[in-house]
């Protein structure tokens, strides 16, 4: 795509930033056309800048990310957390990860779920993990550093809680490998 198509689009200037940084690895058509993807496939609860973020972090350009979109990337304290937020970057040591237990869907389906406590710069987070994110913790010990990225808040019973989501990446910087479910 040339700088005239990317004019044409009306890019915001992150998007702009992570289309540039991104065709260090993919031509720009095809960074966008997943970006796209990727918005579609969260049911369009993903911002393009955040889904453009986790595409740069899947092609090793995480830390370009944060510069490219720093308020997405934006570490809040436990007690800053407001419902309906998305895009929420969790980095820090797991302090606990609870038994998995599992429940029936309305659909007859079965379901996976658990609570992962993590300190943070800011504090401790709870976190709860559904189904396939999991697998994204499982023979983590306690100690070790993750990094949840797409996270969502929710609230219940008067507290703020927060969630992974269809859009969720857990990631650990010791070996770099990524939980894409």
């Amino acid at each position: 795509m040339s700088p005239a198509q990317l004019a044409r689009l009306d890019l915001s200037e992150e998007m702009e930033a992570a289309v540039e940084r991104a065709s260090q690895e993919v031509p720009a058509t095809e960074f966008l056309e997943a970006v796209g993807d990727l918005v579609r496939a969260s049911g369009n609860l993903l911002e393009p800048e955040v889904a453009a973020l986790a595409i740069l972090d899947e092609l090793g350009l995480a830390q370009a990310a944060e510069v490219v979109a720093p308020e997405y990337a934006k570490v809040l304290a436990p007690e800053d957390l407001e419902p309906k937020l998305n895009g929420i970057v969790v980095d820090g040591t797991l302090l606990g990860l609870d038994p998995t237990r599992t429940f029936r869907r309305k659909d007859g389906s079965m379901g996976f779920v658990t609570n992962a406590r993590v300190r943070g710069e800011l504090g401790i987070y709870n976190i709860t993990l559904w189904d396939e994110h999991i697998k994204g913790l499982v023979g983590v010990e306690p100690g070790e550093q993750v990094r949840l990225m797409g996270l969502y808040t929710k609230e219940r019973n008067g507290q703020i809680e927060l969630h992974t989501g269809r859009d969720c990446r857990i990631s650990l910087p010791d070996d770099d490998q990524d939980d894409e479910a």
